[in-house]
C-alpha cells in the first residue's frame, strides 16, 4: 500500500471525493454548454461553428468562456452589494 506521508486516510478519501464531485459538475456544465452551442449552431451555423469546436475541444475552459461571452446576456450581471437602487 502507498504510504500517506502522515495524512489521515479519511482526509485522502474526502479529497478524492471532492475531486470527483468537481469533475462531475464540470462535465455536466460542459455538456450543458455544448448542447446550448449545438442548438445555436442549428439556427446560425456561420456564427456558432467556431464556438462549437472550441467548447468541444477545451472542456471546462471553453465552456466557461462560451458561457460568459454568449449565454449570459450582456448588461444583466448579478446584483451585488454595489448595486444602486
Amino acid at each position: 500500500m502507498i504510504k500517506h506521508l502522515g495524512v489521515p486516510e479519511g482526509l485522502i478519501v474526502l479529497g478524492l471525493a471532492t475531486a470527483w464531485l468537481f469533475f462531475l459538475l464540470a462535465t455536466m456544465f460542459w455538456l450543458w454548454m455544448l448542447v446550448d452551442c449545438w442548438r445555436w449552431w442549428q439556427r446560425e451555423p456561420q456564427k456558432a461553428s467556431r464556438w462549437l469546436v472550441a467548447v468541444a475541444l477545451t472542456h471546462l475552459a471553453g465552456a466557461a468562456w462560451y458561457f460568459h461571452q454568449h449565454v449570459r446576456p450582456q448588461g444583466t450581471r448579478a446584483q451585488g452589494l454595489d448595486a444602486k437602487s
